[in-house]
């Protein structure tokens, strides 16, 4: 009972310490910082990872040309 009380103990520090420690992490952005990270986000993900927007056709619902 001890063992079992000390495991549930010690995974509820190591849960609180991992939540906690991404809110000492964030950090507080302007409009303009947000922006700018937002157009990078786009940027990169349209140059390096084109594959994940192919168009998909699917005469059934009506998507694609044919």
């Amino acid at each position: 009972m001890k063992i079992q009380l000390k495991r549930i103990c010690t995974g509820l520090a190591v849960f609180f310490l991992l939540m906690t420690s991404g809110l000492i992490a964030q950090n507080n952005l302007t409009a303009s910082q947000w922006q700018e990270d937002l157009d990078f986000l786009q940027k990169t993900v349209h140059q390096d990872y084109p594959f994940l927007f192919k168009k998909s056709h699917c005469p059934k619902m009506g998507w694609g040309s044919g």
